[in-house]
């Protein structure tokens, strides 16, 4: 692990002023090495390229220097991990954010996606976001990370964890204070117009402006409120508590003695049905 070495990625793409703020701030202080798609790649969550080659260029102009990459945040992390680099940085960090990942936004987001494939990689990592999609000021946003990072980067966070911040877009004294929330279940309203044109449908999504959620979504109530959130992430999906809900609910499947004589009773029935 190269100890004093800082990956910076995100989704917005390498000229978003969020991935600058963090530079501007970090390269003070650590080794940098930003690498980040070279246009934007908001929505495109967990997705990887497969079935093309990847172009990576040497990026620099007056405010960032590092690699732009035709893909996605994830892209990213397995080039510099693979590729880039002899051994892996001491930290990543994925962000700024345009807007906010709260709630179901984490699912689709390839901000967090970024930091959860660090964190695959046994790399302590944060997600970081500014709730507003207009305002250009990540100077806080920017400062506060940095003073996490500083805080948490030689502590020994659980394997394949990483964390979720977001920042409310207000003046520094509007700040409430920071909460360890958990992830919740606010989402957009979304809808989809259609349009036939020249025998083609052409189908945009469109984000309704009322967001859905209720005070049992920490994450979103909380940021609403001024409070600087965190969420830890694990990758693992498995609900747990359903374990046993779900074997009892399949359990005529789980009983039976011979699994293959059912499968191919089934294949049988399946084919005479076809003659009647």
């Amino acid at each position: 692990m190269q100890d004093n070495l800082i990956l910076l990625t995100n989704d917005d793409g390498i000229n978003s002023d969020g991935i600058k703020a963090l530079y501007k701030h970090f390269r003070k202080i650590f080794k940098i090495l930003v690498i980040a798609p070279i246009n934007q790649k908001s929505g495109v969550g967990c997705g990887l390229t497969l079935s093309k080659e990847i172009e990576v260029i040497k990026y620099k102009d007056k405010d960032i220097e590092g690699y732009a990459v035709n893909g996605t945040p994830v892209d990213c992390i397995k080039i510099a991990l693979n590729s880039l680099l002899s051994k892996p940085p001491k930290f990543v960090i994925s962000g700024i954010n345009q807007g906010r990942n709260t709630g179901f936004n984490i699912f689709y987001s390839g901000t967090v996606a970024g930091a959860l494939e660090a964190a695959l990689n046994n790399i302590n990592s944060i997600s970081v976001s500014l709730n507003s999609y207009t305002s250009k000021n990540f100077e806080f946003a920017a400062i506060f990370t940095s003073i996490l990072v500083k805080t948490i980067i030689n502590s020994n966070l659980r394997e394949k964890v990483t964390l979720n911040v977001n920042i409310p877009a207000v003046e520094i004294e509007k700040i409430k204070g920071i909460k360890i929330t958990k992830q919740g279940l606010g989402h957009f309203r979304d809808r989809y117009v259609t349009e036939e044109r020249d025998s083609k449908f052409l189908i945009m999504r469109q984000v309704e402006e009322n967001y859905i959620m209720s005070p049992e979504d920490e994450d979103d109530y909380f940021l609403n409120q001024n409070y600087i959130t965190i969420t830890p992430l694990k990758l693992t999906l498995t609900d747990y508590n359903q374990f046993n809900e779900v074997k009892k609910l399949i359990s005529p499947i789980l009983e039976s003695e011979n699994i293959n004589k059912l499968l191919t009773n089934q294949i049988n029935f399946i084919k005479s049905s076809e003659f009647d």
